[in-house]
């Protein structure tokens, strides 16, 4: 999973360097975190993870840490990002298994609790290009739990820089959020309840 990673540091020093321009380097998507304007409940789940109950192997594969004490008032456990290939950024991998088919509308619904960032790279691995697709997310909530929703088929973008939405029936089989430090404060994520799904529209 390491190599499917591919351009973070890229794209995160590109996030980090654009704040409040509104648009990243390089046609990467970049919006503001915000709340949920849908439901789970209304539409096909691709993928779910709450972490709550089973071990981190087989229960919960990917790149992180399992936390069993996240920062108040969670009060169950969280995927806690952990360091990546030697730099300053931390993310974290939740593998699909086996991989799984997108719809015509794939959102990507979450909890995250982040210190010492204000902005994460959210990325799906797209299994049938071989690529992954990514959103950066600014003017994050920091240091406080809170939920939001990225609409993956419509904001999100191929790593490689080639244009085309994420089409349906393609197969993902990879989760991945990932942020860089900004200012002193020790860099920390967490996530939770995160749900990826059809909305069936």
């Amino acid at each position: 999973m390491i190599c499917r990673i591919g351009m973070v540091s890229a794209i995160l020093i590109a996030a980090a360097g654009t704040a409040g321009s509104g648009v990243a380097a390089g046609a990467q998507a970049r919006l503001p975190g915000r709340a949920p304007d849908s439901s789970p409940s209304s539409g096909r789940v691709i993928y779910r993870a709450t972490f709550d109950t089973g071990s981190k192997n087989p229960d919960w594969p990917g790149e992180f840490e399992l936390a069993e004490m996240p920062p108040t008032p969670a009060t169950g456990r969280a995927a806690r990002a952990g360091a990546r290939g030697g730099g300053p950024e931390k993310g974290i991998g939740l593998a699909i298994e086996p991989a799984r088919p997108v719809g015509a509308r794939t959102k990507l619904r979450f909890r995250y609790y982040l210190a010492g960032a204000s902005a994460m790279t959210v990325q799906v691995f797209d299994l049938t290009v071989m690529d992954n697709r990514h959103v950066v997310l600014s003017n994050l909530t920091r240091d406080a739990w809170t939920t939001t929703e990225v609409d993956i088929t419509r904001d999100s973008r191929r790593n490689d820089g080639s244009a085309g939405p994420l089409e349906a029936g393609h197969r993902v089989d990879l989760v991945s959020f990932l942020v860089q430090p900004s200012g002193s404060q020790p860099l920390d994520l967490y996530v939770d309840d995160v749900v990826l799904y059809d909305t069936g529209e």
